[in-house]
């Protein structure tokens, strides 16, 4: 596949942010590349989130899926455009990965230019991260995962530690902000070598262990620390962004009976951790009111629907 084709390749949208009234159609790889280059109104709403985050606002992490569109870059869908991995027709040939609180971002943008395959480079929504597309030779789901496992090796390989592993689900939409400085791979000369579906399927699974009380064998009657009931926590909610859009529901009733549950064993309230658990689907790109009304419901016991538990 040329450059030319790469950049032709039509990228389906998620209907939310600036798109949520849209029709569903889809957009071709180059024009995406020029709204995030040259689009003002997504200059504007960019630097407003920026805002908040320079003010440490909580707001951030709801405001972002309400205000900004999403991008499917490895599947297509069928006609409804539905994004449900049942809905799933083909695979574009791209894969995109993910670069979170990286130290130095003009370093990670330097380095992941080294890998052929990648074809697209940009900031984050944040400004504290980097996103990329490469080019991928995958037609399955089995591969997809492989090529996807082969693009960690291949940032690990040129010294990219802070690559998201948890972000292989070929279903997973990523958000889409201004970045006057967006580059793409324009002076490559034939065709782009793509990642190969070879890569070792354990680095998509690589997370931390999961430190709990009861894997610790501490003696009955010990109460633990603060840091270590939230190290719980966190493990719990960190699956968020591996879900499916037509699994997380049930997810999330599974994940508020945990909290709940922890909460309980350690004599605290569960809103302890609600800010974590709404964090942690906001993130995953989840509807943030159905978030906020399951984790009222279930977690916390009450909602504007149903009287205290």
């Amino acid at each position: 596949m040329t450059i030319v084709e790469v950049m032709n390749v039509q990228l389906h949208f998620k209907q939310r942010g600036t798109m949520r009234n849209l029709y569903h159609h889809t957009m071709p790889l180059w024009s995406l590349v020029q709204g995030i280059r040259e689009n003002v109104t997504l200059a504007a709403t960019t630097a407003e989130g920026r805002a908040l985050l320079a003010k440490e606002n909580a707001e951030y992490t709801s405001w972002k899926p309400r205000s900004l569109m999403a991008v499917f870059p490895a599947v297509k869908f069928g006609a409804d455009g539905t994004s449900q991995s049942t809905n799933i027709v083909g695979y574009t040939g791209l894969a995109g990965f993910d670069f979170d609180n990286v130290v130095d971002v003009s370093e990670t943008i330097t380095l992941l230019k080294l890998i052929p395959s990648v074809v697209v480079i940009a900031v984050s929504a944040s400004g504290r991260g980097v996103w990329c597309f490469a080019h991928i030779a995958a037609a399955t789901a089995q591969e997809y995962a492989k090529c996807y496992a082969a693009g960690i090796q291949a940032c690990l390989n040129v010294g990219i530690e802070s690559v998201d592993r948890r972000t292989h689900d070929p279903t997973r939409a990523r958000f889409v902000s201004s970045d006057p400085n967006c580059w793409w791979r324009e002076d490559v000369i034939g065709d782009i070598v793509p990642l190969a579906p070879d890569g070792d399927l354990n680095l998509l699974t690589a997370k931390p262990e999961k430190v709990t009380v009861k894997k610790m064998g501490v003696p009955k009657g010990y109460t633990p620390s603060k840091e270590l009931v939230f190290d719980e926590a966190r493990a719990i909610v960190q699956g968020a962004a591996d879900v499916p859009d037509g699994e997380r529901n049930n997810a999330k009733a599974k994940m508020c009976g945990q909290l709940k549950a922890l909460a309980e064993r350690n004599n605290l309230n569960p809103s302890t951790f609600s800010q974590m658990f709404l964090d942690a689907w906001d993130e995953a790109g989840s509807t943030p009111k159905k978030t906020r009304e399951m984790m009222g419901r279930m977690m916390l016991g009450k909602s504007k629907k149903e009287p205290l538990a």
